[in-house]
């Protein structure tokens, strides 16, 4: 279940800036930044309720989750289309890679 969470979390991140970026609604900004915020607030609660000790992962991922999220964010404000762009495919990769240091199994001692 937290992994749908974590998913949902993602995907809300992803829709605040394609929602800011591709329509042309007076208070697409605002509704972007909030469901960006709600996004992102999933991301980083669940990655730090994962585990009672927080590891090197957990501080990774969430430093990702918000250079991810930031990036987003700028792409869904940003007047260029290249601009638009490369910040959202950067900070989809930082989400994506910071979603792998999360899922990724840890050895058992």
């Amino acid at each position: 279940m937290k992994n749908a969470v974590k998913i949902i979390g993602i995907i809300l991140l992803v829709a605040g800036s394609v929602i800011s970026a591709f329509t042309d609604i007076a208070v697409a900004d605002y509704i972007s930044i909030a469901v960006a915020a709600l996004g992102f607030a999933l991301l980083i609660a669940t990655t730090l309720n994962k585990s009672e000790k927080k590891t090197w992962k957990e501080i990774v991922a969430v430093i990702l989750f918000a250079v991810g999220g930031l990036l987003c964010g700028f792409a869904g404000l940003a007047e260029s289309t290249i601009t638009q762009v490369i910040t959202l495919v950067a900070g989809a990769v930082a989400l994506i890679i910071g979603l792998i240091a999360t899922f990724k199994p840890t050895k058992a001692n």
